[in-house]
């Protein structure tokens, strides 16, 4: 009998957890951007960064070469 009460308990209490979550996932945001903040936007030069899991993995190898090919496409 006290089995059952905690397993009850186990699973209102994940019910209320999944609940809570859910109705703060679908919350809306009420804050309101009225377009009149600077731009953070710099021109210039961009720097990317590969790390990678571990070094002299061919496959992180691979992916080292391809992105930076596709750096020298986008400039």
């Amino acid at each position: 009998m006290k089995r059952n009460k905690l397993r009850m308990g186990v699973r209102l209490l994940a019910c209320s957890v999944a609940a809570s979550l859910l109705l703060v996932g679908c919350s809306s945001n009420t804050t309101k951007d009225d377009g009149s903040g600077t731009s953070d936007k710099k021109s210039g030069d961009m720097t990317m960064t590969f790390l990678p899991k571990n070094l002299g993995n061919a496959y992180f190898d691979t992916s080292l070469k391809g992105a930076e090919a596709a750096g020298k496409a986008v400039g």
